[in-house]
């Protein structure tokens, strides 16, 4: 079967994009054999706990990992584990925190401190220092959370929205939270999934200046980013109506497939162990679940060079 493709053009030549609608079904149909493991055995008894460490964890991860980032959040007494504690947080407190990161050039101290002693102090201020209170003044509303989350700088000030529609996803299929309207779920885009989908095919980049920016890991602009990004979310909503799955699932899915798989450098196309064994269940066969249908552009060793508290 010959390529679909559905072009995506802005009129004033910044940005443009080309759709792979074949390869976002051949995708996707594999997409609906893959299914999450249940991250929990039974619920944790503190449940304030779980989703304010969700929370800031979504508010600071940009550019560090999750391993790493929740090993160190659990580190911190329970005591001290609370919105009114953390609102106090240094610059030096959060350097200790996070110093033995093996990537210093990724700390961004001054960055993650204020994000993270911004958003607290808007849960205390404005929710009685709890995601509960946050949870529950939202009516559990996707939609309302997502409106109180902006209120602060970590969650406000991206358009497209990864980390705060990452964080209603995690608390919704992690069960913290029983979160109405999920069927209107925005993606949560990063850049694991915006190289996997350049690799793949799934988007291809009708623009030879841009493609040469991110084939040379030049910086690329807001607009350029906030436009692929926006594409690429495009894709997923597609994928996961093809699959019939949620957006939630789906997200998480090709989160951990892009990060484990599609790695940056030398892509994972083939290997002797599962690196999602623990997180997902799908017939492995010694490579990647999409290498059958994936074009292996492996020039992308790397996605869009785009710095920003957003991904």
């Amino acid at each position: 079967m010959k390529d679909v493709f559905i072009a995506v053009r802005r009129t004033d030549n910044v940005v443009m994009m080309i759709i792979n609608k074949y390869i976002v079904e051949q995708i996707a149909k594999i997409e609906s054999s893959i299914s999450m493991i249940n991250l929990w055995q039974k619920l944790p008894s503190d449940l304030e706990y779980e989703c304010f460490l969700l929370a800031i964890y979504a508010a600071i991860c940009h550019q560090m990992t999750t391993e790493f980032i929740v090993a160190k959040l659990r580190s911190i007494s329970k005591e001290k584990f609370t919105a009114g504690e953390l609102a106090k947080f240094t610059e030096a407190d959060f350097y200790n925190l996070v110093k033995d990161y093996p990537q210093q050039d990724r700390l961004r101290v001054k960055e993650r401190t204020e994000l993270l002693t911004d958003f607290c102090k808007v849960l205390v201020e404005q929710f009685g220092g709890s995601m509960t209170g946050l949870l529950k003044i939202s009516d559990y509303d996707a939609e309302k959370i997502e409106q109180n989350l902006c209120k602060a700088k970590a969650f406000g000030e991206d358009s497209v929205g990864k980390k705060r529609n990452m964080l209603i996803h995690a608390l919704h299929f992690q069960k913290l939270a029983n979160i109405k309207n999920m069927e209107n779920a925005n993606p949560a885009i990063d850049y694991h999934l915006i190289r996997m989908s350049l690799r793949q095919g799934r988007l291809d980049l009708d623009n030879g200046l841009l493609n040469q920016k991110i084939l040379n890991n030049e910086p690329i602009t807001f607009e350029e980013d906030v436009t692929i990004r926006t594409k690429v979310a495009e894709l997923m909503k597609q994928g996961a109506a093809i699959a019939q799955k949620g957006i939630p699932e789906y997200n998480w899915n090709e989160f951990h497939l892009a990060r484990s798989f599609c790695v940056r450098g030398e892509p994972k196309c083939q290997t002797s162990e599962n690196p999602v064994k623990d997180v997902l269940k799908f017939t492995f066969e010694g490579k990647c679940p999409f290498f059958d249908v994936c074009k292996k552009r492996k020039e992308y060793k790397l996605e869009p060079n785009f710095k920003s508290s957003f991904y």
